[in-house]
């Protein structure tokens, strides 16, 4: 399989819930990377560096990833169309970028081999 570029984005509109310390909240994930993910927040911010669960809802089921709160809420020059007044966070992934790729790939055809 030939190397995908780590800053490839891709849009997509995905319900997640994410999982840190004692708590969970569910949010949607709006763009992903090989390293990361934009997540639209409705109410709680994890604290920043916080080890945290990303776990993607998909038709085939949930797609866990661990990740880390990014150091800081991010825009990245993309608007959440429909969802005005809510704010966007980055989540760094924290697994080898090959086990991201593979994961991803349930997601992304492009990234199983499959598509290109």
């Amino acid at each position: 399989m030939a190397e995908k570029d780590p800053q490839q984005r891709w849009e997509v509109s995905l319900p997640c819930s994410l999982e840190w310390d004692d708590r969970t909240t569910t949010e949607h994930v709006v763009n992903l990377s090989l390293r990361s993910a934009l997540i639209t927040l409705v109410d709680v911010v994890p604290p920043e560096g916080a080890p945290l669960i990303l776990i993607l809802q998909t038709d085939q089921g949930e797609v866990r990833f661990e990740g880390k709160m990014g150091p800081r809420i991010v825009h990245a020059g993309w608007e959440a169309r429909d969802q005005i007044g809510i704010g966007l966070l980055g989540i760094e992934f924290q697994e080898p970028q090959q086990a991201v790729q593979e994961k991803l790939g349930r997601l992304i055809p492009a990234l199983s081999g499959n598509g290109d």
